[in-house]
């Protein structure tokens, strides 16, 4: 599938239900408007969007032609309005931006919600999601489908009849996102890691190399890749992991991985994504990211999106930007997915 011919698609279809379809919008947002919601619980700083983050997203919903009947600003103010006043949700589409909640039961609360009252959203529904936050659950599910994920425990006697003890490895959360709990310290040999390591955390092994991301669209019932990205390290030129400060501080770039690996090595990373989009049931849209060993270019599968960030410094705006598309053009293939 072509992108181009992805948002012409999509544009056709939307043709029918522009005039009559509402949006209702629920996204995190550091203090909007200088409010303090005490109901966007249990979620980082790294998971809520800047006030001018909110602006680009709801800028860029209305530059695509719809019409932003509703914003709420946290799950239990959206799921209280939507069970007092259903009929309200009856011709709309759900773009879901939150992550509130705790471990794998991040971002499964609205996709249930909606599915029991058939409301249409634009993302997964709620058991793909989870499985997507568990990274253990993920890894070992791609490996034994030959899908390349680095071997993964969840505690350093899962890996020790695996690995050699000189081989480096990282300790990260099994079900966080957004670069949380890591940084240079959670990298070592494996014969440093404690025997028993906090719960919630996973032992992995680190691949040394590159780090990239791989957007995922479904168009007409099938999903398809766009060129990986890659991500640049910013002001921090010797990392070679994108660390939690890193992430909250947007101090990264990204790049066309083909500038730096053939198109044969993209293509086959492009295949993988894929796979992984459709083994999991993943729907609508994504991002599955990998690491590339930089020894022999092979690529593991790290971590599955199933609500990638969009806002406009994201690798989904820098690939659909860097492919013919435009900024706005992200909502009409999110929408267009849900309405199918």
């Amino acid at each position: 599938m072509d992108l181009k011919k992805a948002i012409k698609d999509a544009e056709r279809l939307l043709k029918e239900f522009i005039n009559t379809l509402d949006i209702i919008l629920v996204a995190n947002v550091l203090g909007p408007r200088g409010y303090d919601n005490t109901l966007q619980t249990n979620c980082s700083e790294t998971e809520h969007f800047t006030v001018q983050e909110f602006n680009e997203i709801y800028q860029g919903i209305v530059n695509g032609g719809f019409f932003i009947r509703i914003v709420h600003f946290s799950e239990l103010d959206f799921v209280k309005e939507m069970t007092l006043h259903p009929k309200i949700y009856a011709n709309t589409v759900i773009i879901n931006l939150c992550r509130n909640g705790i471990g794998m039961n991040r971002k499964v609360v609205i996709p249930a919600i909606c599915d029991l009252l058939g409301v249409k959203y634009t993302s997964s529904g709620s058991a793909q999601c989870a499985i997507a936050r568990n990274k253990w659950l993920f890894s070992t599910l791609l490996n034994s489908n030959g899908i390349a994920s680095p071997v993964t425990g969840l505690d350093k006697k899962d890996l020790v009849d695996k690995l050699k003890k000189s081989t480096m490895v990282i300790c990260k959360p099994n079900n966080e996102s957004a670069s949380q709990g890591v940084d240079h310290n959670s990298i070592m040999e494996l014969s440093a890691v404690p025997e028993c390591i906090a719960g919630g955390l996973l032992i992995q092994e680190f691949i040394d190399g590159y780090e990239c991301e791989v957007p995922i669209l479904c168009s007409n019932g099938k999903c398809f890749a766009l060129p990986p990205v890659g991500i640049s390290m910013g002001t921090n030129a010797s990392s070679n992991i994108l660390s939690y400060d890193m992430s909250k501080a947007d101090d990264y770039g990204f790049y066309s991985l083909t500038e730096l690996l053939s198109h044969k090595i993209c293509a086959e990373i492009m295949q993988d994504a894929i796979r992984t989009f459709e083994l999991l049931g993943l729907e609508k849209y994504g991002r599955v990211d990998f690491r590339i060993d930089k020894n022999n270019n092979a690529h593991y599968v790290i971590d599955i999106s199933t609500t990638p960030y969009i806002t406009r410094h994201s690798s989904f705006a820098y690939a659909v930007e860097n492919n013919g598309g435009s900024y706005s053009d992200i909502y009409k293939l999110i929408v267009a997915a849900a309405l199918q």
